[in-house]
């Protein structure tokens, strides 16, 4: 997993200079950049450790200070694998729209795809589970119903 986020983060690094990224950097204290870091290796030390909460918050601290576009792919792959669909859509349409931005030379076209799947996927798992609460919640609103109205016969 590590070679896989090293790789995507030097995806994001070369990105970063076409945008608002390396504006954001330019402008960062030595002290943002220090806490940014220390987020980030925070971050893939969970992820690494499969604690996706804590890596989900840590690249979002990074993300926030540095607006690199790596890091709001981490954040999502984080959120997706710690089960937070709605988040780990909200942040691949994010990463894809900033992609979408750039130069077709600088941009993946083979990791667009992978995070089109994951956002399809997701879409799909999170309507199925929107279902399955709604059917849950109409079902003990009729046992409710039924025992109230038995309550009410006896």
């Amino acid at each position: 997993m590590r070679t896989w986020l090293a790789c995507v983060l030097m995806v994001g690094v070369v990105l970063a200079g076409a945008g608002g990224a390396a504006e954001a950097k330019a402008k960062l204290s030595k002290a943002d950049k220090e806490t940014a870091k220390a987020a980030f290796k925070t971050g893939s030390i969970a992820y690494d450790g499969g604690d996706f909460e804590t890596a989900a918050a840590q690249y979002k601290i990074a993300y926030d200070l540095t607006l690199d576009a790596a890091l709001l792919f981490n954040l999502a792959q984080s959120y997706r694998l710690g089960g937070q669909r709605a988040l780990a859509i909200d942040s691949y349409t994010t990463w894809l729209d900033g992609q979408a931005k750039l130069k077709k030379k600088q941009r993946d076209l083979g990791i667009e795809k992978e995070v089109q799947g994951h956002v399809e996927t997701l879409k799909t798992e999170l309507a199925a589970e929107q279902a399955r609460a709604e059917e849950e919640a109409k079902a003990a609103a009729a046992a409710k119903a039924a025992e109230d109205a038995r309550r009410a016969a006896a």
